[in-house]
């Protein structure tokens, strides 16, 4: 199929203007994800990659495609078919299927027979370099509200995963950001996104608000210094934090976890770890974690998603101010 896809030019034609486009809606509805991608980019590699391959860029990338297969057609269509028979060859696969013992039998036969149609190449593991740059970047948009981000990788500063951020991660979400982004400042929602990457995100969603929110993520500090909760109030943190992980599970979810999990080389241990490290969390673990939000939030990084009069009327706060359409 791909290969009478390439050999038809004008079918190729419809489907990547057809994809460009529905990446292009994309960006306008979830100006969130996009400006995830984009803040993560200025400072970490992965978030350089995934930029690249699901971000902003991608999406100019693509624009940059259609165009090239309007002037070039033969020479994009070349540049397709070489990196399919890189990507798609037996050695870089990766299967995963979640069914009883009978169904895998009748899979597992149907698989190879599969494999018999893949062709063979070469699996090298190709080491990238992909410099994060700091942008504190604006995207211009028509939305009425904001998204407002600002993070760091706290691992990158010397400080270590441990299982108890999952609960401040609870604590700052519910807490202080739910009262300060959402009640007193008018957004839908305010939350953190704390990762055993290293990520540790500010976001605030639907966001009437810009400098404000950038403000009240500073006041951060001062909440975590002065933070007190007593045995009731931090076992309603603990319980909310262990819903969010261990939460019923379809087989289809179970398998989609497995695979993550393997792909991440994230082990049974680990995860056991962070449980026992989240039950045994204390108010004082949350006050003292201060320090990392401090030096997270004293890197500056941040990114904007939103309203192209509110963000020119902050001109100010940024490095550069972006369009998604170029």
């Amino acid at each position: 199929l791909f290969r009478q896809i390439l050999s038809d030019k004008e079918r190729l034609s419809t489907l990547l203007l057809r994809y460009y486009s529905d990446v292009g809606i994309d960006v306008e509805n979830n100006g969130l994800s996009y400006a995830s991608r984009r803040l993560n980019s200025y400072y970490s590699q992965s978030g350089v990659y995934n930029e690249l391959t699901r971000g902003l860029e991608y999406y100019w990338f693509l624009g940059d495609v259609v165009k090239r297969f309007e002037a070039d057609p033969d020479a994009v269509i070349s540049e397709i078919a070489e990196v399919a028979s890189t990507m798609f060859v037996k050695e870089n696969m990766t299967a995963a299927v979640t069914c009883n013992d009978d169904d895998y039998a009748k899979w597992s036969a149907e698989f190879d027979r599969f494999l018999e149609t893949m062709p063979s190449g070469s699996a090298e593991r190709k080491e990238w370099n992909l410099v994060p740059v700091k942008k504190n970047e604006g995207i211009l948009t028509t939305s009425k509200v904001q998204y407002v981000l600002q993070g760091y990788n706290f691992k990158d500063l010397g400080f270590e995963w441990t299982g108890k951020l999952n609960v401040l991660n609870q604590v700052l979400s519910t807490e202080w950001l739910q009262t300060q982004i959402r009640v007193i400042g008018g957004a839908y929602g305010g939350f953190t996104n704390v990762s055993p990457t290293g990520t540790m995100m500010f976001i605030s969603y639907r966001d009437p608000n810009l400098k404000e929110t950038l403000e009240t993520y500073k006041g951060t500090v001062d909440y975590l210094e002065g933070f007190e909760a007593d045995e009731k109030a931090m076992t309603r943190f603990i319980i909310g934090t262990i819903a969010g992980m261990d939460g019923p599970e379809t087989p289809s979810m179970k398998g989609n976890i497995a695979l993550t999990r393997f792909l991440e080389g994230r082990t049974a241990a680990e995860q056991q770890a962070d449980r026992d490290a989240v039950l045994s969390t204390t108010a004082s673990d949350i006050s003292g974690m201060s320090e990392m939000v401090k030096a997270v939030l004293d890197k500056d990084f941040y990114c904007v998603y939103g309203n192209n009069e509110k963000i020119e009327a902050n001109r100010n706060l940024f490095s550069g101010l972006i369009s998604p359409k170029k």
